[in-house]
């Protein structure tokens, strides 16, 4: 708008809620001023967001003589703003998804750490049954390596019928 359209106009004018004219008027005539924002009107009608900072002009004697306002227009930046609160929004949104995904595969981890343990138990006490037998059983028992090359275990019971020591046992590296 050029000073020519605006000069002889109202601040009614320029404001698209006229309920804003009169919240400012009454704090410019109590306070002697009014900073805020509010959607100015263009002369074509069309809203725009705007940061208004407006001022009471007095005399000498405080009557008031004529009120000057600045017109700022922030629709940029509330559009900014407005951005910014709905990438907030959605990065919110996709740390809360992630958080989800993240405590659902640690709730997971801890499920088959649990699974590991347990078969962890059964496999020591499985081995553990297993030591028992081989070292108590009746009958002479050995295990040897794959290729016959060297003992890897022997019971008591088998030393004690062949007259060897365990170390001894251990020590033979042809038993094929």
């Amino acid at each position: 708008e050029t000073a020519q359209q605006v000069i002889g106009t109202t601040p009614a004018d320029h404001v698209m809620n006229p309920e804003d004219t009169n919240a400012i008027i009454s704090s410019l005539f109590s306070d002697k001023q009014w900073i805020g924002e509010l959607k100015g009107k263009r002369s074509d009608g069309s809203g725009f967001d705007v940061e208004l900072l407006a001022n009471m002009v007095v005399d000498d004697n405080g009557a008031p003589i004529c009120i000057m306002a600045s017109f700022l227009d922030i629709t940029d930046r509330k559009l900014a703003e407005e951005k910014i609160r709905n990438m907030n929004a959605e990065l919110e949104t996709k740390v809360e998804e992630r958080t989800n995904q993240l405590t659902e595969k640690n709730e997971n981890l801890h499920k088959e750490i649990e699974v590991r343990k347990k078969a962890e138990e059964k496999l020591q006490d499985s081995e553990e049954k297993y030591r028992s037998l081989f070292d108590n059983a009746e009958i002479g028992m050995y295990r040897s390596k794959l290729d016959g090359s060297g003992i890897l275990e022997v019971n008591q019971k088998l030393c004690e019928i062949l007259g060897y020591t365990r170390e001894e046992m251990l020590k033979i590296s042809n038993v094929i």
